[in-house]
């Protein structure tokens, strides 16, 4: 992926997070703690956008693009108040190549939760990406991605409790397997008796 790139101070309300982020929770500990870094020693990073293909015009401002890396730092900026934020503008990038790089970044960060990154591997497989294109991509085995697409076949509240880390992903893909009441007896079990997933 080779795209037309530029660096530019942006204001910070001509841009918008991208919708289809795999990343959707933000620790609000962890951004403050961002925020305070960049209050006391500016970005030192630039986050990455996109341009949209047709700007949203609000009653008070333009919106003009959209967030492909870095959205906690964007969020963190406007959070001490900065005006404006420096960003590398990628020109004709899709989509889809968009969607690519913020499943990397958020990887190699390793700023997804377990339920984050395997329902972003699982929308990448559903658009069409084959199996060993995003292993190779992520570099992660095939196996390895299956298994946590297959973890998604767990109940809302197990995937909730993997998610706020009140449970691991190998417990969640052991209850996948079982049926959704199964999954309720075997989920009362484990936490009235305080078990581990392979007890």
């Amino acid at each position: 992926m080779t795209y037309a790139a530029s660096l530019n101070n942006i204001r910070c309300d001509s841009i918008m997070p991208d919708p289809e982020q795999p990343r959707q929770h933000f620790d609000q500990a962890a951004l403050q703690q961002l925020a305070d870094s960049i209050s006391n020693n500016g970005l030192l990073q630039p986050i990455v956008v996109r341009p949209l293909d047709v700007p949203i015009t609000t009653e008070c401002h333009s919106i003009k693009y959209i967030v492909i890396a870095g959205e906690r730092r964007w969020r963190a900026c406007q959070m001490v108040g900065l005006n404006s934020i420096p960003a590398i503008v990628r020109d004709g990038i899709t989509i889809e190549d968009a969607a690519k790089l913020q499943l990397l970044e958020n990887i190699v960060r390793a700023d997804l939760n377990p339920v984050e990154e395997a329902r972003a591997y699982k929308k990448m497989l559903d658009e069409g990406y084959s199996l060993m294109a995003l292993s190779e991509t992520v570099g992660l085995s095939a196996r390895q991605i299956t298994w946590r697409v297959q973890m998604l076949n767990a109940r809302e509240d197990v995937l909730d409790m993997v998610a706020r880390g009140q449970m691991t992903a190998a417990m969640a893909w052991e209850l996948s397997r079982l049926s959704t009441d199964g999954q309720g007896q075997a989920l009362r079990v484990l936490t009235t008796k305080c078990l581990n997933w392979r007890e």
